[in-house]
């Protein structure tokens, strides 16, 4: 999912100025939220994830708000071609996945409007 998530933002121009560093480790931190919407963020991005990415959870809320906007409206987006890549069988229908459960939307639209605890 996080490879999905990567994909459908390089086409943003919003996200351009970000390290691509930073647009995985919030790629992955989202892919985790999405995985297990039950924990909080900060149970999610351990010490682990913080020392090996480098990157802290307060570090990644502006990232994650922005990635979570692409990804919520990336099937009605023009360009969508990680949205169609991802809907395939060859790639278990990921894209599809997220933008067809409840939770995954509710979550979308949560963290995209920067509610990130």
């Amino acid at each position: 999912m996080s490879k999905y998530i990567l994909e459908a933002c390089l086409v943003s121009y919003e996200l351009a100025h970000i390290p691509p560093s930073k647009m995985a480790a919030s790629s992955l931190l989202l892919s985790l939220k999405l995985h297990t919407p039950e924990n909080e963020m900060k149970k999610l991005w351990n010490a682990n994830l913080t020392y090996y990415s480098g990157y802290d959870l307060d570090s990644l809320k502006y990232t994650v708000a922005r990635v979570a906007d692409v990804v919520k409206d990336a099937h009605n987006s023009k360009l969508n071609a990680a949205y169609v890549k991802y809907s395939s069988e060859s790639h278990q229908s990921i894209a599809t996945s997220v933008n067809e459960n409840p939770k995954s939307i509710e979550i979308l639209n949560h963290l995209a409007k920067g509610n990130i605890h």
